[in-house]
């Protein structure tokens, strides 16, 4: 009996030991508003799985001296963020209300009039969502091999191979506006971009839009940004 029951004990401690290896965990971004792309592995050339926000919630699997392995909690996908973003023993705070954060895409094609299909999975054998003419902005939440998962401004969502988007899109500004280093207002400023200037707009990370301005890269606030 006395075997039984240790046997049983050293078999609870061990699902015990098992479960306990997943640490519920909280993002945390310099900016408040900040966010995170999760890659497919631990590095910046792996593809974009999703993104996490300021204050959101998530589980590590992994901890590594750089990278961490996570699943985002309210959506179970897994994927890969700096372990630097991550905190502990504190309750998550809820997530800026924004935008999210992906890339922008515009799409292209060989021919002016040629349409680009939206389809519902990652392959031509798929049905289509929908079709697209030049020049319709895309945004880019993620990748499947050779296909971008995006949602068009009609507010359909699927996807629509690489070969027919190209990251960015023209914009422009709506008032004189501080080009920052980075996606926040402790960020320093690059230079000043005055009202009408054109831009070409790479990303939106919550309230921010990475754009590139001539020879310079970096972050303004979309509120003063239109494309």
């Amino acid at each position: 009996m006395k075997r039984r029951i240790l046997v049983l004990l050293t078999a609870l401690l061990l699902v015990l030991s098992m479960t306990g290896a997943a640490l519920a965990e909280t993002v945390k971004t310099q900016a408040s508003d900040g966010s995170l792309w999760v890659r497919g592995g631990p590095g910046t050339e792996y593809e974009k799985v999703t993104y996490v926000k300021n204050g959101q919630s998530i589980t590590v699997l992994e901890k590594g001296e750089v990278w961490c392995k996570i699943k985002v909690d309210s959506s179970g996908k897994v994927g890969y963020i700096k372990g630097k973003y991550i905190v502990s023993g504190s309750a998550p705070t809820p997530a800026p209300s924004s935008g999210g954060v992906y890339d922008v895409g515009r799409v292209v094609t060989k021919y002016a009039n040629s349409r680009v299909n939206l389809r519902k999975g990652p392959g031509t054998k798929y049905a289509i969502n929908g079709s697209y003419a030049r020049g319709a902005i895309a945004k880019i939440t993620g990748s499947d091999g050779n296909w971008y998962i995006v949602r068009m401004r009609d507010g359909q969502s699927g996807y629509m191979s690489k070969n027919y988007v190209s990251i960015g899109a023209s914009g422009k500004t709506t008032a004189n506006v501080n080009l920052r280093k980075g996606a926040g207002t402790n960020y320093g400023v690059i230079k000043v971009i005055g009202k009408g200037g054109s831009v070409t707009v790479l990303a939106v990370a919550g309230n921010w839009v990475k754009v590139k301005a001539g020879n310079a890269t970096g972050y303004l606030y979309s509120k003063y940004v239109s494309f």
